[in-house]
């Protein structure tokens, strides 16, 4: 009788029977970060079979999606997926909780593994977009400058619930989106702000060096360590971060 109680309070998944799960079912993962010696595709493609094992629908697209609960990534990634669950209030998790979710044979609680924000930075506020910032991205020549003015308008409007507005006096935004060199005592209306700055008003995106061993807090020594080369290895290339 026992055996059938148990039985009946698990579930079953791809021939794999299930403990009680400790976190709110469905579970939608998304992965972000996974293009780097030390966190691969390979190993993407590895914790996402485990995540299916669990009963996770896994979600390929690159884009974020609102029906996202999980998004699992490397430590500091500010990429469209981070962002956008951090605005919704999704949980950021690291790779350790699929697999020791997957060891325990059911979803153990992320508050281990990583955060979940409930600040809203953006809701209810106006922004604009310099026209330089614009141009800008217009000449930047790469898909990261190319897509950031729709990026914002997804980062702003859709994820963070605010408005994007017209650079007009009579519709004045509470903060304008510059170009990094842009002279801001040019701009009378708004706070100035550069996209990194932007992405900075999210909590758990803010990326300076004071913030960093905070936020490493959410993910195993490993994982920091990991990142940590992927750091030096930028430096020493000069190459772009991932920000969207």
């Amino acid at each position: 009788a026992a055996a059938a109680a148990t039985a009946a309070d698990s579930s079953q998944s791809d021939g794999f029977l299930l403990t009680p799960s400790e976190v709110e079912l469905p579970v939608v993962v998304a992965f972000s970060g996974f293009k780097t010696p030390e966190f691969t595709e390979a190993e993407r493609t590895e914790l996402a079979e485990m995540a299916k094992r669990l009963g996770a629908r896994v979600y390929d697209n690159g884009d974020f999606a609102l029906d996202i609960t999980h998004v699992v990534t490397t430590p500091f990634n500010r990429t469209i997926k981070v962002v956008g669950a951090a605005l919704t209030h999704r949980w950021l998790v690291s790779p350790n909780w699929i697999r020791d979710s997957a060891q325990a044979n059911r979803w153990v609680a992320e508050s281990a593994y990583g955060l979940r924000s409930e600040a809203d930075p953006f809701k209810g506020k106006r922004f604009a977009l310099s026209p330089l910032f614009r141009e800008k991205c217009r000449a930047g020549g790469d898909s990261i400058h190319n897509n950031r003015v729709e990026n914002a308008h997804k980062i702003l409007v859709l994820y963070g619930q605010g408005k994007i507005v017209r650079f007009l006096e009579h519709d004045q935004p509470d903060i304008v989106v510059v170009d990094a060199h842009e002279d801001r005592s040019l701009i009378k209306f708004g706070e100035p702000l550069s996209w990194y700055e932007l992405l900075d008003k999210v909590p758990v995106l803010k990326n300076s060096e004071e913030s960093s061993s905070s936020s490493a807090s959410s993910f195993s020594e490993q994982d920091t360590a990991e990142y940590a080369a992927v750091i030096k290895r930028q430096k020493e290339s000069n190459e772009p971060d991932s920000s969207p």
